[in-house]
């Protein structure tokens, strides 16, 4: 009976022996399997094995595995316990502290990971690098705790797992002729079974999403990446290369769902993206804004502007100091009355990577204004870039792969303006940050729009009207301006006879004189000179029974200069003559048998500014400007200071002064501007019209509204306030 007992007792030992060996394989196998996902970086497939392990049993290394691994699949809440676990449980792994400062951090809570990167950096000794990049962590840290303390001004949205994947998807554009249709690209499965980023149109309609939907795939093997839309949205600039350090810019039209693109082929830029790739912006047709690390500058990636200005590209011209750093500046994107400016950098006043940077061009400085971060919750401690606005103003787009709201790598988000932004749907005649800082160009012409078939601008044909073998030249003189006065000499004298002979002998015709003020240290009253030495010059005219009403004069001070008034110290002579002159124009001579002729202004092709030739092309037609004030003395007016395109005109017939600012194409335009200045409590201000340049009143824009219909826009605003017999 004893022996029967014995060889039982060695049963059950031998049974629980073996139940103990298959707990431990089975506990094993899933750690096993996960430490191999986990060296792999599938993390999200290593939290199965490790959730199946810890089911039963606690391993601190297992807990800081699965820790790191929840870290990496967003799921930051589970990080943090997990971390915690493996501490309680007596792990002293570098990496605990590290993750648990990232996690902290990346759910914007700041104190605890400034806590945790100190207790990291007790933990790494004197190791120099790392002990640099965790102080600046912890440096990006308190930014995050300064501006959690700004009351924001946004909020943001994800764009839902309907468009975002586990994977990357960025950069996206709202089409140029829609508000709901928009494009991104992505490298997820999820759409097409590929390694490579494409590019998917999809819609969003009363808050649903429409299946994104891939284009250009007839055209495309290699990573494609939406960049922008040119040439009024007919057709899209976008990247294409094997790879992110190997590529080029592309160009294709009708490159929208359902319409074959018609071709595609390399876009001529004056950079080369073969060793790396670049965000670009085309602000308009003849000038792009892109981030480049191949035309030296401050350190990192820059923002640089280049375009076509008379069938040439100019350099590249980086932004300068108040914009560019040491560190990376990309993705950016430039309002389109050139005043303000977003990107990307991640610089040392970001909250972690990069932050979205917002920055106003300052006219009285000539400058970028510092750059502000926009702040949360736009911003996080992951990369926010890519930020477009809305063609609507209410809100903006952009990517992040910021782990506490998205569900993959990179996603898109809206974000929401509390307060709607006003911008224009038109681009001013040139980017005022651009003003005087062209170099190497040549002006014979116009500039126009880049033909979508050789990516140049065309000539334009004057408006000055076309010489025939049956007209007789009239040559306009240039007048230039001497110790604040026009040069009275034998030439100016017979040529102001021989303008006041025509026009007694053509009534019909005026003449209309733009004084320009130049002085190498800008002076606030250079507007002030300016019209007043076309006063003499419109005496002259008027002591030759010139009646008044046909003499129209107006001071522009510096705002249309001619030769660079940046350019070199030696040709100072030179830029100080050709910028102090007069010009003139004849107007209503289309019927009359003369040519008329402006003399041509000598200049070197290095000094050469396109001010004064844009100037005539935005003026041709209807403008608007915006009367801050009129007088009947002349006087100082600081608030003209602050634009490129401010004014003095003097109504000759009513001896009255009046100061405008603001040049605008679109009445929409105009309105922006004067509703700012309204409420600045600026009082008594209007929007004037203007045809090429000559202000109109009464019944005149009646006559005018059926040529240019966007003076219907301006009347339906102003018909409470007009007597249309009288202004």
């Amino acid at each position: 009976m004893l022996k029967i007992t014995n060889i039982l007792k060695n049963i059950s030992f031998s049974f629980f022996l073996l139940v103990l060996f298959a707990a431990v394989v089975f506990a094993q196998n899933p750690v096993k399997q996960g430490n191999k996902l986990f060296k792999e970086k599938k993390y999200c497939e290593s939290i199965k094995q490790y959730d199946q392990y810890l089911k039963f049993y606690t391993n601190k290394n297992v807990f800081l595995k699965r820790g790191i691994s929840n870290y990496h699949c967003n799921n930051l809440d589970n990080a943090i316990e997990d971390l915690n676990n493996a501490a309680l449980l007596g792990s002293y792994d570098d990496d605990l502290y590290l993750y648990l400062a990232k996690s902290y951090q990346d759910k914007q809570d700041f104190e605890n990971a400034i806590l945790y990167y100190k207790k990291y950096l007790s933990y790494i000794g004197k190791n120099k690098l790392k002990r640099k990049s965790i102080i600046t962590k912890i440096k990006r840290c308190a930014n995050g705790l300064e501006l959690q303390y700004k009351k924001p001004g946004h909020f943001i949205e994800n764009w839902g797992i309907e468009i975002n994947t586990p994977e990357d998807d960025i950069l996206p554009l709202q089409n140029p002729d829609s508000t709901t249709i928009f494009y991104f690209s992505s490298n997820s499965d999820d759409y097409v079974s590929s390694r490579y980023y494409k590019v998917y149109q999809t819609e969003y309609s009363n808050g649903n999403w429409k299946k994104p939907q891939n284009i250009l795939d007839t055209l495309i093997t290699k990573n494609t990446i939406f960049l922008d839309f040119i040439e009024k949205g007919n057709s899209v600039i976008y990247f294409s290369g094997k790879n992110f350090n190997k590529g080029n810019l592309m160009i294709a039209n009708n490159p929208f769902l359902n319409k074959e693109a018609k071709y595609s082929e390399e876009f001529n830029l004056p950079l080369s993206l073969r060793t790396g790739f670049k965000y670009i912006q085309v602000v308009n047709d003849s000038t792009i804004i892109f981030s480049s690390n191949k035309f030296g500058g401050y350190g990192g990636y820059d923002l640089f502007i280049t375009g076509i200005r008379n069938n040439k590209w100019f350099s590249p011209i980086n932004l300068g100091s108040k914009i560019n750093t040491s560190y990376n500046e990309i993705s950016p994107f430039i309002t389109k009355d050139g005043l303000t400016l977003y990107f990307s950098s991640d610089n040392m006043n970001s909250v972690g990577g990069f932050d979205i940077f917002k920055s106003n061009f300052s006219y009285s400085e000539n400058n970028w204004t510092d750059p502000v971060n926009i702040g949360f919750p736009a911003n996080s401690s992951a990369n926010d870039y890519g930020f477009r606005l809305l063609s609507s103003g209410k809100g903006g787009i952009y990517n992040s792969n910021r782990k506490d709201k998205g569900s993959g790598k990179n996603d898109i988000y809206w974000i929401y303006f509390k307060d709607q932004i006003e911008i224009t749907d038109t681009y001013k005649y040139e980017i005022p940050f651009l003003r005087n800082r062209i170099p190497d160009l040549v002006y014979k012409d116009n500039p126009g729009n880049i033909d979508s078939s050789s990516n140049v601008i065309p000539n334009i044909t004057s408006n000055e009207g076309t010489k025939d073998t049956d007209k007789e030249d009239f040559i306009i003189p240039n007048i230039f301006i001497k110790n604040n006065t026009y040069s009275d000499n034998d030439k100016t004298i017979n040529f102001v006879n021989k303008l006041a002979k025509l026009m007694i002998q053509y009534p019909e015709i005026k003449v209309k004189f733009i004084g320009n003020s130049f002085n190498w240290n800008k002076k606030d009253t250079d507007l002030l000179t300016s019209i007043k030495i076309v006063e003499n010059i419109a005496d002259s005219l008027q002591l030759r029974m010139i009646s008044s009403d046909r003499i129209i004069i107006k001071g522009a001070g510096d705002n249309i200069p001619a030769a660079t008034p940046n350019g070199p110290l030696r040709s100072k002579n030179i830029i100080t003559k050709v910028n102090n002159r007069i010009d003139i124009s004849i107007l209503n001579a289309d019927t009359l048998p003369y040519f008329f002729k402006n003399e041509r202004l000598y200049i070197s092709k290095s000094l050469e500014d396109p001010a004064h030739i844009l100037y005539k092309t935005v003026v041709d037609g209807l403008t608007y400007r915006i009367e801050i004030n009129e007088s009947d003395s002349l006087f100082l007016n600081k608030i003209q200071n602050n634009f490129l395109d401010a004014s003095i005109e003097k109504d000759l017939k009513t001896n009255k002064y009046r100061y405008t600012v603001g040049l605008y194409k679109e009445y929409s335009s105009a309105k922006q501007l004067y509703n700012k200045l309204s409420k600045e409590n600026f009082k008594n201000i209007k929007i004037i019209p203007y045809i090429n340049d000559v202000q109109i009143s009464g019944n005149e824009v009646l006559k005018y509204a059926k040529q240019y219909l966007d003076l219907v826009n301006y009347l339906e605003d102003n018909n409470k306030h007009w007597n249309y017999g009288n202004k």
